[in-house]
């Protein structure tokens, strides 16, 4: 647990309560905090970041070391047991690779690889949009609530984010963009007037989600078959904690959340 004096800084002479994580913090504060104008009162994350993907799978893979064998741009077909091990299979029949284990971490197609488990997963679109910099959109914090507005490292923001079923549409569409700046504009009013959706850039992919809402993390029925999926929107969130929760589970380790949490995330929810 932590406690920040950052609030107080902003608000010399006056006592803001706190909380072991987050503080409330009403309009007018909310607004110093972020420089502008808000929407309204929220809770204020006084250490809360922003954590950059591709560094961070950077940095986990060089602290793996040798221990980790990289296979890039190989397509698996199926998977198929034999004997004590299971072998991932190409489209040609050919054998990629094979292990005792394997952990199904590919997202909703994780469902056509394990048809077994009965995984029940679906595959949403999301697209955030990259507004360049302007002095007229300063704003050094990230703003969430009906959407985010979070500073981009080499300058601009990057806000979003769409949310749609049935949608395995890949392109960047000026559309999506109005949503979020829509999205933008009422969380800051006036942070995106302005700009004009079909001359932004932006960036598209896939969450996979599961109608509780809850990650698809643990050994499956089938002996050597695991998962980690079903991250949905919180994937940074829930990626740390789950790594441990399967780490324990496979090497027979004490779990380091309670049994039934365990099971409510288990892959074998389904089966039931």
């Amino acid at each position: 647990m932590w406690y920040s004096d950052a609030v107080n800084s902003f608000f010399p002479g006056r006592t803001v309560k706190r909380f072991d994580v987050l503080t409330f913090v009403d309009a007018s504060q909310a607004a110093a905090l972020a420089g502008r104008a808000v929407r309204g009162p929220g809770w204020w994350f006084a250490s809360g970041a922003t954590v950059s993907a591709p560094s961070l799978i950077a940095a986990s893979a060089a602290r793996a070391g040798s221990r980790l064998s990289w296979r890039r741009g190989l397509g698996v077909e199926r998977l198929e047991r034999s004997g004590d091990a299971w072998r991932a299979i190409d489209a040609q029949g050919g054998t990629i690779a094979e292990a005792p284990l394997v952990v199904l971490a590919n997202a909703s197609d994780a469902a056509r690889l394990a048809p077994s488990a009965r995984l029940r997963v679906s595959r949403v679109r999301g697209q955030v949009t990259y507004l360049p910099t302007d002095p007229a959109r300063v704003l050094d914090i990230v703003v969430s609530g009906s959407g985010y507005v979070a500073p981009r490292p080499g300058g601009g923001h990057c806000i979003g984010a769409t949310y749609h079923h049935d949608d395995a549409n890949e392109d960047v569409r000026a559309s999506d963009h109005r949503e979020n700046l829509e999205r933008a504009q009422s969380m800051l009013p006036g942070f995106a007037a302005g700009l004009d959706a079909g001359a932004l850039d932006g960036w598209t992919g896939f969450r996979t989600t599961v109608p509780d809402r809850l990650p698809v993390i643990g050994p499956s029925q089938e002996e050597g078959l695991a998962f980690a999926t079903g991250l949905g929107s919180r994937g940074l969130l829930w990626g740390p904690l789950g790594a441990e929760v399967l780490a324990a589970a496979l090497c027979g380790e004490p779990l380091p959340l309670p049994r039934d949490l365990a099971g409510a995330i288990s892959p074998r929810r389904f089966l039931s």
